[in-house]
């Protein structure tokens, strides 16, 4: 997860200032990797306006107040960047969308946002009117759902043994294990256990290049016939096309 804290020029600033300020943002959230959770907050010093007209993607339709020219870069932006703006996404009274306050003027200048494919991990968003985290400013609160991800299980590096395929050996097996058995009498647990484990291991490995070799020889009956019939393929494609040159 990244999270941004951002903060724009203001209405004052020079136009340079702006543009250097949106160019270097723009170019950090692109250089993101796709696979984060990406998470931009802070004041933006402009004002989006309640409707979402030209930005029904990244608009949710429920801000505040009148659009002016520096809400208006910061929309762009957001399309360009294709984030969403999360708390224009849910109705809220207006105590819940002012995020700022100053000699009788209410605004709404500081927003969250994060990459619109995310949505579903948002839940809400508001405005505690009454705690002031700076001067004027009143705390914005974003709400979300993320799960954790999966812890992968460690491999261990030991060799798994699957004993319910013995059945299908136990023929070999089961003399191999009887003779293990008592053979290893006066043996702690541990020592028994990897001796009997061994004895398993040993008989399985016989039966299995056993079985390799049955494959293989079943392999060659088979190629052999395949061998004798060609040549009998071979002639009756010839005369199927000698047939089919007479008919032309």
């Amino acid at each position: 997860m990244r999270i941004i804290s951002a903060y724009a020029p203001q209405v004052g600033c020079t136009a340079e200032e702006k543009n250097a300020f949106y160019e270097d943002l723009e170019q950090y959230v692109h250089s993101i990797e796709d696979e984060e959770v990406l998470l931009l907050g802070g004041d933006l010093n402009g004002h989006i306006g309640e409707g979402r007209e030209g930005f029904d993607r990244w608009h949710g339709g429920y801000g505040y107040g009148t659009r002016n020219e520096e809400g208006q870069r910061i929309l762009e932006f957001a399309a360009m960047s294709d984030l969403l703006i999360a708390n224009t996404q849910f109705r809220k009274r207006k105590s819940h969308l002012v995020t700022f306050t100053s000699g009788g003027r209410e605004t709404q200048i500081d927003f969250w946002m994060l990459r619109r494919r995310d949505r579903n991990i948002l839940v809400d968003t508001n405005v505690i009117p009454s705690d002031h985290v700076a001067a004027q400013h009143h705390l914005l609160v974003m709400d979300l759902k993320i799960r954790r991800p999966k812890k992968a299980r460690a491999r261990t590096g030991t060799q798994r043994i699957k004993w319910w395929k013995l059945k299908e050996q136990k023929d070999k097996v089961l003399p191999a294990l009887l003779s293990c058995l008592t053979s290893s009498t006066g043996c702690t647990v541990e020592e028994q256990w990897n001796a009997t484990a061994n004895a398993i291991k040993d008989s399985a490995l016989v039966s299995w290049k056993e079985h390799l070799q049955a494959r293989r020889r079943s392999k060659k009956r088979l190629g052999g016939g395949m061998m004798r019939c060609r040549p009998q393929l071979h002639e009756r494609s010839l005369r199927t096309n000698a047939g089919c040159q007479l008919v032309g």
